[in-house]
């Protein structure tokens, strides 16, 4: 997943989130509550990068 693209796909998942906060709960999710929401998936998206590039990159100790 490339950096560049975290804020387009936490854009993409922000209203599969919100359908389903509205299905669950019917809680409105317009203005203020939309974008900390989407703060939040973009936070979350940008941790998965870190995490699944941490786990690319091994980390193996070279034992000499």
């Amino acid at each position: 997943m490339p950096w560049l693209a975290v804020p387009l796909i936490s854009y993409i998942i922000l209203p599969l989130v919100v359908a389903s906060m509205e299905f669950i709960g019917g809680r409105g999710t317009v203005g203020e509550d939309a974008l900390n929401e989407y703060l939040v998936i973009l936070q979350l998206v940008f941790l998965l990068n870190i995490f699944l590039f941490i786990r690319k990159k091994g980390f193996t100790k070279d034992s000499e």
